[in-house]
């Protein structure tokens, strides 16, 4: 088996295991498409980059923790412990956010994240009139703004603004509000797209994972899971249980509201 191995030059966690990866695990290539795994060292933000520039080669990420929690990584303390078959492992397979754009002048796009999505504006002092709908439900709030993320972005600023994080292989979309009073978060499974209609004096713009991209003057957004997917690779002797009941204990001690 091949393996093609991401990992952030400059980050010098765990180096002594790394070294040893590099130096005994044979048949590593030097371009993903030679690949039939990636192994990713590092922490769960070295995993969310290796997946932005790599899903596309529909190759499964295989994560060895270098850094704290590892929410996304396998934990594993020698190169011994890396598979020599896929058929060792067992996946987890997620879909990308998408979202539907509408700007004021009535261009409409389709947009993927593999975190999240933020609507805003540039001075977040002023509120923006949200009205969000799935269904025949329906909530009007008002505030600066959102944050949307996906199970696996919920390990980053969704967590740090304190959201909680999103068990996997759920098809769960988490919607938080920025400044938005009585209105704090909700989860919802997606089995129906979310729309969200907005509001404003002063433009609004919607950034795509952190800035990597944005989109302006937006008027309407409709949110939902893309058909374009992406596995992670873990253990079979662990299974995905190390992973997925991290999530699962910290998301059910207090469920989010749905709609």
């Amino acid at each position: 088996m091949n393996y093609y191995i991401y990992e952030h030059e400059n980050d010098v966690r765990n180096s002594e295991l790394k070294q040893q990866i590099h130096q005994k695990l044979y048949h590593i290539v030097t371009e993903p498409t030679q690949a039939d795994l990636i192994i990713v060292l590092g922490g769960d933000g070295t995993m969310l980059d290796a997946i932005h520039e790599l899903h596309s080669y529909n190759i499964p990420f295989f994560g060895v923790n270098c850094g704290t929690l590892g929410f996304l990584l396998n934990a594993i303390r020698s190169p011994e412990e890396i598979p020599h078959h896929l058929e060792e492992l067992e996946y987890i397979t997620e879909p990308l956010l998408q979202a539907t754009v509408t700007t004021k002048d009535d261009r409409v796009s389709t947009i993927q994240a593999i975190n999240d999505f933020v609507i805003a504006k540039l001075d977040r002092k002023e509120w923006i009139s949200m009205k969000l709908s799935k269904g025949d439900k329906e909530k009007a709030i008002q505030g600066s703004g959102l944050l949307i993320t996906s199970a696996i972005g919920s390990t980053g600023t969704w967590a740090n603004e304190r959201g909680l994080m999103l068990p996997t292989g759920n098809n769960l979309i988490g919607i938080m509000g920025l400044s938005t009073g009585p209105f704090s978060t909700l989860v919802t499974k997606h089995d129906k797209d979310i729309s969200i209609s907005l509001e404003s004096r002063r433009p609004i713009h919607l950034d795509i994972d952190t800035n990597r991209m944005t989109v302006e003057n937006i008027k309407k957004v409709d949110i939902g899971l893309s058909p374009k997917t992406y596995q992670l690779a873990f253990l079979s002797k662990a299974g995905t249980s190390h992973f997925h009941n991290k999530r699962l204990e910290l998301f059910t001690k207090k469920m989010a509201q749905d709609f």
